[in-house]
C-alpha cells in the first residue's frame, strides 16, 4: 500500500461475476503433458503426469544371510545403477546349501553401503487434473497447460491447500449464519457447500461423513484451522480467521451461482474459487481487475478492529491526513457500513472488492 498526491491505493480482493478466466495447471517437476492446445477439458481430466520422486529403502542383505561385510560384495549378482525387479535374486551364497536374497520391490540399486543395498523406488505417478472446465489455450512443454473459461472468480484469504470441484450448494441465506448439523444431509455428497461461518467441529465432521468435496465459508475460528486441515475435503475461507460474516458481495455471487460447477484452487499463491458459466456464455474480453484505487462509491471491506470484516461503501476521500480517536494520524476515507454507520478508515485497513 502506498499513497501519492493523486491516487490512494488499498489492498484488493477480486470478486468477479463475469470474467474470462485463465488458470495455469502445472506439474511440480518435468513430466509429460497429455492435454492438447484447443482441447475442451473437463475438471476430472488428467492434463499432465510425472513419476513420483524416488523413495529409498535399505536392504540388510549381509545380515539377512549371515555373511561378513568383507565378503558380501563377492556374492552380489547386481551392481550399482542396475534396475531390479521384485523377486529378482540380488545376492547368492553357494555352498552345501545355496542361499539367496531376493528383492522385495522394483527399483534401481542406488548404492552399496556397509552390507546393505540402497534401493531407490517409485510408488506411482503424480497426476495433475484440470479441476476446472474450459479450453486449453497454451501448453508449457513438460510442465502443464493454461485453461481458459468464462465464469466467476472469487479470491479467498485462507485454505487447506486442497483442490476440488463439484456442483455448488449454498446453505446460508445470511453471511453471519454458522454451519449447523441440521443443514447437512446425504444429498450434499460430492458437492461444494457454502456457508457463512465455521464455529463448531461437529458439522465439519458430519460433512466429511456425507462425502462433500469442498466447503466455502466467510470465516473460521482459529481453533478449527488445524482440525479442518485433517479433513478429507477442500476448504477456502473468503474473509478471515475469527467470527466475521461472509462479505455481502461474495455471498450474493455464490447465491446467484447455486447449483453451478464450482472449482476450489487452494494451492494457488492466493486461494481462488472459480465458478463456470452456467450457459457457456462468452465474455468478449479478458477481465483484469483494475488497480485498487480508493474512490467514492468503491465497495470495501475493513481489515482491522473495531470494524474488522464489515463491508461498506466509500462516500468520501480525505485529501489531508486525519487524526484518529487513538491519536494516530493517517490518510483514509469515510466508509458507510451496511448498518448505515459512517466511519473513518485508514487506507492501510481497507480491502477494495474489485469486480
Amino acid at each position: 500500500m502506498w499513497v501519492d498526491k493523486v491516487k490512494q491505493y488499498t489492498h484488493s480482493t477480486a470478486v468477479q461475476a463475469a470474467a474470462m478466466i485463465r488458470v495455469e495447471r502445472m506439474l511440480p517437476s518435468k513430466g509429460k503433458v497429455i492435454a492438447r492446445t484447443g482441447q475442451a477439458i473437463s475438471p476430472a481430466q488428467i492434463i499432465a503426469r510425472t513419476p513420483e520422486r524416488g523413495n529409498f529403502r535399505a536392504l540388510p542383505v549381509a545380515k539377512a544371510l549371515g555373511i561378513s561385510l568383507k565378503s558380501f560384495k563377492k556374492h552380489l549378482l547386481v551392481k550399482k545403477g542396475d534396475r531390479i525387479k521384485e523377486g529378482m535374486p540380488l545376492l547368492r551364497v553357494k555352498g552345501f546349501r545355496t542361499r539367496e536374497y531376493t528383492s522385495p520391490l522394483d527399483g534401481r540399486l542406488y548404492d552399496i553401503n556397509n552390507g546393505r543395498l540402497i534401493v531407490q523406488y517409485r510408488t506411482g505417478w503424480i497426476e495433475v487434473r484440470a479441476i476446472v472446465a474450459g479450453k486449453v489455450v497454451s501448453r508449457t512443454p513438460e510442465r502443464g497447460v493454461t485453461i481458459e473459461l468464462s465464469g466467476s472468480r472469487i479470491e479467498g484469504v485462507w485454505s487447506t491447500q486442497r483442490e476440488a470441484f463439484g456442483n455448488l450448494k449454498v446453505l446460508s441465506h445470511k453471511g453471519s449464519m454458522p454451519l449447523a448439523p441440521f443443514q447437512l444431509n446425504d444429498d450434499l455428497a460430492d458437492h461444494i457447500i457454502a456457508t457463512g461461518r465455521l464455529t463448531d467441529i461437529k458439522p465439519l465432521e458430519m460433512a466429511a461423513d456425507i462425502g462433500i468435496r469442498g466447503l466455502i465459508a466467510g470465516s473460521i475460528t482459529a481453533d478449527l484451522t488445524s482440525i479442518v486441515k485433517r479433513l478429507p475435503y477442500a476448504v477456502i475461507i473468503t474473509d478471515g480467521i475469527g467470527h466475521q460474516p461472509m462479505a455481502e458481495p461474495i455471498l450474493q455471487l455464490l447465491q446467484n451461482a447455486d447449483t453451478q460447477l464450482t472449482s476450489l484452487l487452494g494451492q494457488q499463491p492466493r486461494p481462488e474459487i472459480i465458478i463456470a458459466s452456467s450457459d457457456g456464455g462468452v465474455v468478449t474480453a479478458t477481465h483484469t481487475p483494475p488497480p485498487a484505487i480508493a474512490e467514492a462509491g468503491q465497495i470495501v471491506r475493513v481489515l482491522q478492529a473495531p470494524y474488522y470484516g464489515k463491508t461498506g461503501k466509500i462516500i468520501k476521500i480525505y485529501d489531508k491526513i486525519q487524526r484518529m480517536p487513538i491519536g494516530i494520524m493517517a490518510y483514509g476515507a469515510a466508509v458507510q457500513l451496511e448498518d448505515e454507520q459512517i466511519v473513518f478508515v485508514p487506507y492501510a485497513n481497507l480491502d477494495a472488492i474489485i469486480g
